[in-house]
């Protein structure tokens, strides 16, 4: 890719430094995912280019939404901070990505929604490239491929023309081998909105039926909220946390992550 030259969606968000907050979003047309091959296989495959990430950046965020009443509600099923992105993938390398479209979903009216999100005070530019976005299930099944052409916001997102629909491919495979463990996404945790001053909603994306513990813990280290989270259920909770920076530990199996939590 080439950050002038390149036909890949462009994700944008400049630093907030001294400014309010950033974001720019992209909404796909309708498609129909009606009555596929393999409904427990589909999933919306991606390439994505993390040109410009910063290590321990939270501010800055890339997120899906995915819709089943064609944008009237929207559900967040994957995020991940310019840090996570810096700590799972490295700065300007270019890995595939696949979000499990859960069957609910799975009707005439699923749209698709890609935002770039900046709080407030970031001295980061963050800036990623999207491509090859393709809806299907794996080996025989056909797939749709979709392109998101509606944009919004005040940070700056590009869509070109893309070309015709393609078959999905047998397989992904990755640039790195060595990330292949890190790469899966039988296991994703979100957490919207971050900043709140609120409430936040956690949701667990995960093919284990097995409960996540979850701790909330506070800058000094002591554990403030203790809950089970169930696979694919989305929870809120934070009304009573004081303002500060929080950390929410979500732990299912051997499978870990930690998110920064700000509360307003």
């Amino acid at each position: 890719y080439n950050p002038s030259t390149s036909y890949a969606l462009k994700v944008v968000n400049y630093k907030t430094t001294g400014c309010g907050s950033g974001w720019t979003k992209a909404v796909s047309p309708k498609v129909d995912l009606s009555n596929p091959c393999c409904p427990s296989e589909l999933k919306m495959n991606f390439t994505l280019w993390t040109y410009k990430v910063v290590c321990n950046d939270s501010k800055a965020k890339l997120e899906i939404d995915f819709s089943r009443d064609n944008g009237a509600t929207w559900t967040e099923v994957w995020s991940r901070s310019s840090g996570q992105l810096y700590y799972y993938y490295g700065a300007n390398n270019k890995v595939y990505i696949s979000v499990p479209v859960p069957v609910a979903y799975q009707n005439a009216n699923f749209r698709y929604r890609i935002r770039g999100e900046m709080a407030s005070e970031d001295c980061n530019n963050f800036y990623v490239f999207i491509d090859d976005i393709r809806i299907g299930s794996p080996a025989s099944c056909s797939s749709s491929y979709t392109s998101a052409r509606t944009t919004t916001g005040n940070g700056s997102l590009e869509m070109p023309e893309l070309g015709e629909a393609t078959q999905q491919t047998e397989s992904l495979k990755l640039e790195r081998e060595s990330l292949a463990e890190k790469l899966k996404v039988d296991f994703n945790v979100a957490v919207y909105p971050n900043p709140s001053a609120d409430e936040f909603e956690l949701r667990l994306s995960s093919m284990n039926q097995n409960k996540a513990a979850v701790r909330v813990i506070d800058a000094l280290g002591r554990v403030v909220k203790t809950m089970m989270l169930a696979s694919n259920q989305t929870v809120r909770f934070g009304s009573e946390l004081k303002r500060g920076n929080y950390m929410v530990e979500v732990v299912q199996g051997d499978k870990k992550e930690i998110i920064k939590l700000v509360k307003l």
